[in-house]
């Protein structure tokens, strides 16, 4: 439904850089797990996968398994 966790947590789209950045603070040897549905926006994903990027973190992705 389009929404960001850190931590558990909810968080606006607006602030999710300064989330993670908060979370990866508090854990420097953490992990992004990028969980999305077959309806996630794919802008979303790069999103969260950019800011992962520029803090140099391990990026984890898991997707639903699609049914045929």
């Amino acid at each position: 439904d389009g929404s960001f966790f850190v931590d558990g947590e909810p968080t606006s789209r607006g602030l999710l850089a300064g989330s993670i950045r908060e979370a990866y603070q508090k854990k420097p040897q953490g992990m992004i797990l990028l969980r999305a549905d077959k309806d996630a926006i794919i802008d979303d994903a790069v999103r969260v996968m950019n800011i992962g990027k520029a803090l140099n973190l391990k990026i984890v992705m898991a997707t639903e398994r699609g049914t045929r």
